[in-house]
C-alpha cells in the first residue's frame, strides 16, 4: 500500500517540495516509516523527544537565538585547575616544582597515572565538582570541604604550634642523626597526631625532602598518613599482625631512611626489640607506646641519646597538645642505678616517664 508513497519520497519531486510544517505532519497522520524519512531531511529539524520517548514541542532553535543566550562556560579547564593546585603544593613543600613522582606518592598512584591526570587529561569531573561546589553558600562550601579533608598533622598545626619553644625543640629532635625518642602519655589520638606530625615535618625539614620509614599499628582515619610508612591494623588478630610485621621488616632494615618510626610495634612484636635497639646506633628511632609500656629491654640495650616526649593536654588552646621533652643525663653508677655503658637510668623496672627524682633527668619542658 505504501510502496508508491515510498517511491515518491525518494524522488526528485519530493526533494523539491517546501518543508512540511510540523503541525501538518500530525494532521496527515503519517506512518512512522514516512515520518522517519521526513525527519531525516536536512531542511527539516528533527522533533525532540521527552523522557518517555514521545514527540514533544520543539524548542526555539539555538542557531537563531544566538550563543549569547547560553550561560557562560566555567572559566577554567580541569587541566588549569590541577596545574594551579600543583603550584600551591610546591609552595607548601618549599620546592620549585612538584615532580610527578612526589604527586604520585601523595595520591598513592603510579607515576604514569599521575602524569596522565595532570598533563594529558582535561579532567572534566574536576570542573563539574567545582561547578556544584560554587552553588553552595560560603559557609556550606567550607564546611563540606573541611568535613571531607583529613587533618594534616605538622609542627605548624595549631595543636602543636601554640608554644614556640615546644615546636623549636621538636625540630631539633628531628635533626638528630641517631638515638631514640620515646613518645608516651596522652591519648591514642594525641600520640598518633604527634607521631604523624613528626613524620610529615621530617620530609620538609630544611628543604632536604627526606622520607621517613617505619611501621605504624595505629592508623587514624581522620589524619593524613605519612605516605612512606607501612600501616598495619593493630586491632586485627595479634598473630596476623606479628606475621605481617615480620614480613615487611626486611624492607625497614634495608631502608636508607635516616628516621625510623615505630608506633605500637615494641609491645605488639617483642621479637623485633633487639633489631629496634640496634637501629638506634646509626639512625634516629621514634618509638611511640602507651604510658604503661614495658621498655626494660630497651633500657639495657640503648647507649645512644634518649629523649622522652610526654604528651598531655593544655589549657592554653582547646584540644591542643602539650609535649614535655626530657633528655636522659649521663651520670656515674650509683646504688640505685643500672649501668648502660656510658649512661645510667633509675632502676624503675620499666621506662614510664614520670616526675623526676633528684637530678636523674635533664628536663626541658615546653611552656603550657
Amino acid at each position: 500500500m505504501w510502496a508508491p508513497v515510498l517511491s515518491f519520497v525518494g524522488s526528485s519531486a519530493w526533494r523539491a517540495l517546501p518543508p512540511l510544517p510540523r503541525t501538518n505532519r500530525r494532521i496527515l497522520n503519517l506512518p512512522p516509516l514516512v515520518l522517519a524519512v521526513a525527519e531525516r531531511r536536512s531542511d527539516l529539524p528533527s522533533l525532540p523527544r521527552n523522557k518517555n520517548g514521545m514527540n514533544g514541542k520543539c524548542p526555539q532553535s539555538t542557531k537563531t537565538a544566538g550563543a549569547s543566550i547560553r550561560p557562560p562556560a566555567y572559566p577554567w579547564t580541569g587541566h588549569q585547575l590541577l596545574a594551579a593546585l600543583r603550584a600551591q603544593l610546591a609552595e607548601e613543600e618549599h620546592t620549585d616544582s612538584m615532580s610527578f613522582d612526589r604527586l604520585a606518592e601523595i595520591a598513592g598512584t603510579s607515576k604514569s597515572t599521575t602524569h596522565h591526570r595532570f598533563a594529558l587529561s582535561d579532567q572534566p569531573q574536576v570542573v563539574n565538582l567545582l561547578c556544584w561546589l560554587e552553588r553552595l553558600s560560603p559557609a556550606r562550601r567550607h564546611a563540606y570541604v573541611d568535613a571531607h579533608c583529613r587533618v594534616f598533622p605538622s609542627l605548624e598545626h595549631p595543636l602543636l604550634a601554640h608554644a614556640a619553644a615546644q615546636t623549636s625543640r621538636l625540630r631539633e629532635l628531628l635533626d638528630q642523626q641517631r638515638g631514640l625518642t620515646l613518645v608516651t602519655g596522652g591519648t591514642a589520638y594525641s600520640r598518633a597526631f604527634v607521631v604523624t606530625a613528626l613524620g610529615h615535618s621530617y620530609w620538609r625539614l630544611g628543604g632536604r625532602h627526606r622520607a621517613a620509614a617505619g611501621i605504624d599499628l595505629h592508623l587514624c582515619s581522620s589524619l593524613v598518613p605519612v605516605e612512606s610508612l607501612i600501616y598495619l591494623d593493630g586491632k586485627a588478630d595479634s598473630h596476623l599482625v606479628r606475621q605481617l610485621a615480620l614480613k615487611v621488616w626486611p624492607r625497614i632494615l634495608t631502608s636508607s631512611a635516616g628516621l625510623l618510626i615505630f608506633h605500637g610495634l615494641w609491645s605488639a612484636v617483642p621479637e623485633l626489640r633487639a633489631d629496634i635497639a640496634r637501629c638506634t646506633w646509626h639512625k634516629h628511632v621514634i618509638l611511640a607506646e602507651g604510658a604503661t609500656a614495658d621498655l626494660t629491654d630497651l633500657e639495657r640495650r640503648v647507649s645512644t641519646p634518649v629523649h622522652v616526649l610526654t604528651l598531655s593536654v593544655t589549657s592554653r588552646v582547646p584540644g591542643a597538645i602539650r609535649v614535655a621533652c626530657r633528655r636522659l643525663k649521663n651520670m656515674p653508677k650509683g646504688p640505685k642505678t643500672r649501668g648502660l655503658g656510658t649512661k645510667a637510668v633509675q632502676d624503675i623496672g620499666h621506662f614510664s616517664p614520670g616526675p623526676e627524682k633528684g637530678n636523674t633527668f635533664d628536663t626541658t619542658d615546653a611552656p603550657n
